[in-house]
C-alpha cells in the first residue's frame, strides 16, 4: 500500500518522503537529527513489531531509502533510534558519503616519515596514510571511522570493508586498512 501526502507536503524532499512511507507503517516519530542532510534519524513514538518494521524496509527500499536500526539508544530517555537514508543499503550509502566528502583528496609525500604518502582533504586535513612499508592504509579515526560507527554502528569488520572498496575504486590502493585512533604522531599537520 503506497502512503498518501497531504498537499502540503509536495515539496521534493526526498527524505520528507520517506518519513512519511515510515510514519505509513510504525506510526508517529520524532526527528531526532538530519546530519548530513541525506540521513534522518527518529525515534519510534509506537512500539511496532518486527514484521511491521520488515515492511517498512521493503516499501522504502522499493522507493530508493534504506532503513538502518543500528541500536542506538538514548540512555537517558531509554529510545531506539532508526536511520532512513537515500540509497539502496547502509553500504552503498557510505561509499556514496566517501565520495562526496572525500574523492578529491590531494596525495603529498610526508616530510617526516619516508615511505608514506598523505591524502589531504582541501589542503588542510590528512584523512588518509599510505604506509608503503607494511602497505597499509591508515584511515582518520574521527574524519571516517567515528562517522560509521555512530551513525550505523558499523563494526570494525564493515567499515574494513567499506573503506577497502572505497581506496582501492577511488585512489586504486588494493591494500587492507585500518583505523588510526590517537594518530600516534603519525598524521603530521599540514603546512
Amino acid at each position: 500500500m503506497k502512503y498518501i501526502k497531504l498537499f502540503e507536503n509536495f515539496n521534493n524532499d526526498l527524505l520528507e518522503d520517506a518519513k512519511w512511507i515510515i510514519i505509513s507503517h510504525l506510526g508517529e516519530v520524532k526527528e531526532v537529527e538530519i546530519i548530513p542532510k541525506d540521513l534522518l534519524m527518529f525515534e519510534l513514538l509506537e512500539e511496532p513489531g518486527d514484521e511491521q518494521i520488515n515492511k517498512c524496509r521493503e516499501h522504502l527500499k522499493e522507493e530508493g531509502f534504506f532503513l538502518s536500526d543500528p541500536g542506538l539508544i538514548d540512555f537517558y530517555d531509554h529510545e531506539k533510534h532508526f536511520i532512513v537514508g537515500i540509497g539502496n543499503s547502509v553500504k552503498e550509502y557510505c561509499i556514496n558519503w566517501l565520495n562526496d566528502k572525500f574523492s578529491n583528496m590531494e596525495a603529498v609525500p610526508s616530510k617526516s616519515f619516508p615511505n608514506t604518502v598523505l591524502y589531504r582533504h582541501d589542503l588542510k586535513d590528512n584523512v588518509l596514510l599510505y604506509d608503503k612499508t607494511n602497505n597499509k592504509v591508515y584511515v582518520n579515526y574521527q574524519k571516517i571511522w567515528a562517522f560509521f560507527e555512530h551513525y550505523f554502528d558499523l563494526d570494525e569488520y564493515d567499515i574494513k570493508e567499506i573503506t577497502e572498496k572505497w581506496i582501492s575504486e577511488t585512489y586504486n590502493l588494493n591494500v587492507p586498512t585500518t583505523r588510526f585512533g590517537n594518530y600516534y604522531g603519525r598524521f603530521e599537520k599540514c603546512e
